[in-house]
């Protein structure tokens, strides 16, 4: 193999990436820069996301493809730059239209209760988006219809969920924890 790119920014701390197979263009996560970059098929970067976002830490993203939606999710992480003590435990999936890199929303978690950090996703063909909690133990889903997060589901043998994929029937899903 041979290496696709190289990014020049050594302060990242690089979590996700996700690829666009229309544009060919890939889209990195960074956990302290709070921003996403994108990577167009020639190899030049830039700032896909920007400061008024609201991101945090950025981690697992997934590109959907036929809707050209880019599901990222960013949670607040010691590691990031500009962290405050009371923001720990914030988290959320946010939604960006691809065709203009325009965020379209922001799916929050509060703190108040117990503390988030939604560290990947996964979406099924008809571009439900599931999110797993690597503090608390969901898993979310956002429905496309109903157009908000919710809790998935919630097992107390959880202990800290990671990446997740479904069957090719989507009728299971399989998750890291």
């Amino acid at each position: 193999s041979k290496p696709a790119f190289s990014i020049n920014q050594k302060d990242l701390i690089t979590e996700g990436i996700a690829y666009n197979p229309k544009t060919k263009s890939y889209y990195l996560s960074s956990i302290h820069q709070r921003k996403i970059l994108a990577v167009s098929p020639n190899g030049t970067t830039k700032d896909f996301s920007t400061e008024s976002d609201g991101l945090w830490s950025v981690s697992g993203m997934r590109v959907d493809a036929k809707r050209q939606i880019l599901w990222v999710c960013s949670s607040v992480f010691p590691q990031m730059r500009g962290f405050k003590k009371e923001d720990d435990g914030k988290a959320g999936v946010f939604k960006y239209d691809l065709k203009t890199g325009k965020l379209l929303k922001k799916y929050l978690l509060s703190n108040e209760t117990e503390k988030h950090a939604l560290g990947d996703l996964v979406l099924n063909k008809k571009g439900d988006v599931f999110a797993t909690d690597s503090i608390s133990p969901y898993i979310y889903s956002v429905d496309p219809k109903q157009d908000k997060l919710e809790v998935f589901i919630k097992s107390d043998l959880f202990s800290s969920l990671q990446g997740a994929t479904f069957t090719p029937d989507e009728k299971t899903i399989f998750v890291a924890d």
